[in-house]
C-alpha cells in the first residue's frame, strides 16, 4: 500500500491551543541544545484528540519516547500505521501542521516508523481535571442556589461553643496575670504556739529542717509562728 496522507489541516487549532496555554507554548521553544519541554505537545495531543480520536502523541521511530514537536495521526498507509505531523516551526517557533512522514523509499525501504501513543488528560489551565469535551472558544457562566442553613447549623453551634470556651480561657489567663502582677502580701504573725505531744514532750524545729519531740520545756526552738496564709 502506497502512502496517502489523510489528516485534516489542524494548524489553526495548534495556534488556538498555543494562545490558550502561553506558558506551555513558550516552554516548547527549542533550546540551544535541541531540547524542548513536552508539556505543550501533551496538551496539544489531548486537546486535538478530544476533537479527532485519530490524533495522538508520536513515539519517535516507533519507540515509546514521545516527540516534543510532532504528533501522530492514525493512517494505515503510513510506517507504523501513522502519519507524523510536525506542529512547531523550529526557526520561528510558530504553529504549523506539516506532514513529515517518511514513507518507504529506495534509501529507506521501511521508511521511518512512527507510533501512535494515546494522550492522557493533563487537566485544565487552572489545574482542574479536564472534562474531556472539545473547547468551544467561550466559557459558560451559571449560578447554583441552595439553602445550606440546615447543613451549616451544627457547624455554627460548634463554633459558638468554641468561642465561649476561648472566652473563658482568656478570662482565666487574665486573672492569673493579675495574681502574678499583684501577689498577696504576707500576713503578719498572729501568735506563737508550742506543740506538745501525747508523751509530754514538745516538737522542736531542728536546724537541718527536721522536727523532733525530745524536749520537755518549750523554749525558742519549740515555738512556732501562726500566720494567716489567705484571707
Amino acid at each position: 500500500m502506497s502512502y496517502q496522507r489523510c489528516s485534516p489541516d489542524y494548524s489553526n487549532l495548534v495556534a488556538e491551543v498555543a494562545r490558550r496555554f502561553p506558558a506551555e507554548w513558550e516552554g516548547a521553544r527549542e533550546r540551544p541544545d535541541g531540547r524542548r519541554d513536552d508539556a505543550f505537545i501533551r496538551r496539544l495531543a489531548w486537546e486535538l484528540h478530544k476533537r479527532d480520536a485519530n490524533v495522538g502523541l508520536n513515539g519517535k521511530r516507533g519507540s515509546d519516547v514521545i516527540s516534543a514537536d510532532a504528533l501522530a495521526y492514525l493512517n494505515p498507509s503510513g510506517p507504523g500505521g501513522v502519519e507524523v505531523i510536525d506542529v512547531i516551526v523550529g526557526a520561528t517557533h510558530s504553529p504549523t501542521w506539516q506532514d513529515v512522514t517518511v514513507p518507504p523509499n529506495p534509501s529507506q525501504p521501511d521508511g521511518v516508523l512512527g507510533k501512535f501513543i494515546r494522550p492522557v488528560n493533563p487537566g485544565d489551565s487552572n489545574g482542574n481535571t479536564d472534562t474531556g469535551q472539545p473547547h468551544s472558544g467561550s466559557s459558560a457562566m451559571f449560578t447554583v442556589t441552595a439553602d445550606l442553613s440546615a447543613i451549616i447549623a451544627p457547624l455554627r453551634a460548634e463554633l459558638q461553643a468554641l468561642r465561649a470556651m476561648i472566652d473563658k480561657q482568656q478570662q482565666e489567663l487574665a486573672e492569673l496575670k493579675t495574681r502574678v502582677q499583684n501577689p498577696v502580701a504576707p500576713q503578719p504573725v498572729l501568735s506563737k504556739v508550742a506543740l506538745k505531744t501525747a508523751h509530754g514532750t514538745y516538737l522542736t524545729a531542728e536546724r537541718d529542717g527536721h522536727v523532733t519531740n525530745r524536749e520537755t520545756q518549750p523554749a525558742a526552738w519549740q515555738t512556732f509562728d501562726v500566720q494567716q496564709i489567705r484571707p
